[in-house]
Formats: structure tokens, C-alpha cells, sequence
């Protein structure tokens, strides 16, 4: 008589992975940048941008936003 009360269920098969859209050209630190925020992040001190509020900044500010930045577009 087999256990089947303590035996593993059956693998599941992995989803299909969703579509990955294309990786945008890389950051110009020189250039302007209008981002699209997931959350409020201080860009210089004591000034704020919100998410709903434009936001031009410098490339290189980028990369210090971390998960903040949601998306960038050049201006």
C-alpha cells in the first residue's frame, strides 16, 4: 500500500514568461531626463519631486534614484 498522504504532489509546469520590453538606451550623464516616479525622492535638498509631478533631471542623478524611477524619457 503506497503513502500517498506524506508524498509530494506533482511538479507544476512553470508559466510562460511575459513579455520583456526592450532595455532603454543607456543613460547620458550630460543630458536631460524627464522621470516617471513610483514614489517621492529628493533631488537635491530640501527639493522633492512626487509621482504626478514632471521631473527633469541630469542623467547622472538617475542611477542614485534606485527603484524610485519607474521610467525616463530625454528632453
Amino acid at each position: 500500500m503506497a503513502d500517498t498522504e506524506n508524498a509530494a504532489a506533482p511538479a507544476a509546469a512553470a508559466p510562460a514568461a511575459a513579455p520583456v520590453a526592450p532595455p532603454k538606451a543607456a543613460v547620458d550623464p550630460t543630458k536631460n531626463y524627464r522621470l516617471k516616479l513610483a514614489r517621492a525622492v529628493e533631488i537635491a535638498p530640501k527639493i522633492w519631486a512626487r509621482p504626478g509631478q514632471e521631473a527633469i533631471v541630469k542623467g547622472n542623478l538617475i542611477a542614485g534614484l534606485g527603484d524610485a524611477v519607474i521610467g525616463y524619457d530625454e528632453v
